[in-house]
């Protein structure tokens, strides 16, 4: 009798406290669901078996350490050990790698491309010597930290951490402030939050290096990202925790460097002086009792008047562009009566709010994507689609690149006020929008991803009959249908293919089909599997196409096969 007693008290206690402190399984789920992907790189060399000849007539040390290697091993762990984090990918480079070379880790970052998302973290980790422009591997390779850092700009995940314990941060420091200051609206546009966390003076114990050390006993490295007092008690930590590991701790000085705060701070500066100088140019006026006198406010054009706008579930905001006058490429036929028409019908035909721009420069594109991402509010069920009409450039590792009006080729080769096709996908999976579309008739536009994405059913919308125009029946389908977020890509040539302008005075065949498909589909609404199937490359054939359409998902995120649409939906 005792023993059920305590057992129902016991049971009764237990409910007691579970009512007072709420059900500890939902807290955990609740933690489990707030922790960071991150992706990690993390090198260490020790140079045991480089030969001689790799240090002489360079401007590396013939420094062999003991504990470089040990600690990129250390670093991993501890990242495994961090409640924060969830590792979802790791690569590990010391000495021992097999078949160890540059392209073996381009590799590894690339193959983190494909898999990180926005709110992904992606960390580096570097014990290695590294000059102005390379870091040497152990096996004498260089690795480019150009190569690197333009693949960092290629990654979705926004947080990103570049842990150095060795003399050269400033090397890759200096190329990310040097990135910024060479394109401030394409830094601004992306919300990257590149940091670079380092000491001065690298310093090496029987157990490791110090700095390296310092990061395995502190807390999370998420506190980088927290705000500045978060950050100073980061700090504080470690030097706190380098007084019992190293005597030398007056040499030990951390170096820490944030691109998010670096590029606010410059683009402020520049967007001032700007300003300015438009403000001195405004008054300069010769003669003032000629200037016009007005008792208003000029009008503004329908691109300026970019308001706090809401789209709601079952709308498209549309971005279309058509680029046919170049400054440093041939001038096109077609693309600016594709783009054209794709506006009139969008907006006479579909629920859609429309930005349309014709010969746009860089600066103005960017700025474009700049307010879009400011003024628009996406509501869940909300769409977001770009269209852009131009020329492609295939520029090796940089991917595909969007051509503008004023892009253009240095004598050294390089081409400026171009954008990355990738760095466009990233702004678009950054927008809250369900389901974003990204149409590409330009050449090599498949380059970024070459694989066939509408793997989903057709709607099964043609086989409603009458019961399809019902108007709570065409409700639902919009609210069943646009829930899970997706981000697809519809490109007219493979990422080796050019792209056909067509007969001049007509549209490019791409667009031809396209145009056609929103022109004379009769139902309520159309899907992305349905304009698949009218880009087809039998009928782009008849119109003599000299590419084939790529289709493409893009984001990083694992969709069941029946969320990858995005819906025309007519008014």
């Amino acid at each position: 009798m005792r023993k059920w007693f305590f057992l129902i008290a016991s049971i009764g206690i237990s409910f007691a406290l579970y009512c007072q402190t709420g059900s500890p399984t939902i807290d955990l789920l609740s933690k489990a669901n707030n922790k960071s992907t991150a992706h990690v790189i993390s090198i260490g060399f020790d140079y045991t078996n480089t030969p001689d000849s790799c240090f002489q007539n360079s401007d590396f040390d013939s420094i062999r350490t003991h504990n470089c290697g040990h600690d990129a091993q250390k670093i991993v762990s501890h990242l495994k050990l961090d409640t924060n984090f969830e590792l979802s990918a790791s690569f590990l480079f010391i000495d021992s790698t097999k078949h160890l070379s540059s392209k073996l880790i381009y590799n590894a970052m690339d193959s983190i491309i494909f898999k990180s998302d926005t709110n992904d973290v992606f960390i580096f980790y570097l014990a290695a010597q590294t000059n102005s422009k390379s870091i040497l591997l152990s096996n004498g390779d260089l690795l480019s930290i150009d190569s690197i850092l333009f693949r960092s700009n290629h990654l979705a995940s926004r947080k990103q951490i570049y842990l150095i314990d060795y003399e050269g941060s400033d090397n890759i420091l200096n190329k990310i402030v040097y990135y910024i200051k060479s394109n401030p609206y394409q830094s601004k546009l992306n919300e990257l939050n590149r940091m670079v966390f380092s000491v001065d003076v690298a310093i090496e114990k029987h157990d490791g290096g110090v700095f390296t050390n310092c990061l395995n006993n502190t807390f999370s490295l998420t506190d980088l990202f927290k705000n500045h007092r978060e950050r100073t008690r980061y700090f504080r930590d470690i030097y706190a925790f380098s007084d019992l590991v190293s005597e030398n701790t007056n040499a030990f000085n951390i170096k820490f460097f944030s691109e998010k705060e670096f590029s606010e701070k410059y683009f402020l500066e520049k967007e001032i002086t700007r300003s300015l100088e438009d403000n001195n140019k405004d008054n300069v006026i010769s003669d003032s009792s000629l200037a016009p006198i007005s008792r208003g406010e000029p009008l503004k054009s329908d691109n300026e008047m970019l308001q706090d706008s809401i789209i709601e579930q079952g709308e498209t905001l549309c971005l279309i562009i058509g680029n046919n006058s170049f400054q440093g490429f041939n001038n096109l036929n077609n693309t600016t009566n594709d783009s054209k028409k794709l506006k009139d019908i969008l907006a006479s035909k579909y629920q859609t709010t429309i930005i349309y721009e014709e010969n746009i420069a860089y600066v103005d594109y960017l700025e474009t994507l700049l307010k879009i991402k400011k003024k628009y509010q996406f509501k869940p069920g909300s769409q977001f689609l770009i269209y852009i009409a131009s020329h492609g450039s295939k520029e090796g590792i940089n991917g595909t690149q969007i051509i503008l009006s004023d892009s253009k080729r240095k004598k050294s080769g390089i081409l400026v006020n171009a954008q990355p096709v990738v760095q466009l996908q990233k702004f678009m999976n950054d927008l809250s929008a369900t389901k974003t579309l990204l149409i590409l008739d330009v050449c090599y536009s498949g380059g970024s991803y070459d694989y066939d994405f509408i793997k989903c059913e057709k709607l099964k919308i043609e086989s409603e009959g009458k019961k399809f125009y019902n108007a709570s029946v065409y409700s639902d389908i919009i609210k069943n249908t646009l829930t899970e977020e997706t981000n697809l890509c519809i490109a007219s040539a493979s990422q080796n293919q050019t792209a056909s302008d067509g007969v001049k005075g007509s549209n490019s065949p791409f667009s031809f089909l396209l145009i056609k498909y929103l022109k004379k589909y009769k139902k309520n609404i159309g899907d992305a599997y349905q304009l698949k199937m009218a880009l087809n490359k039998k009928d782009l054939r008849k119109l003599e196409a000299i590419s084939d359409p790529v289709f493409i998902t893009y984001g990083g995120q694992d969709l069941d096969p029946s969320d990858d649409n995005f819906l025309f939906i007519k008014k």
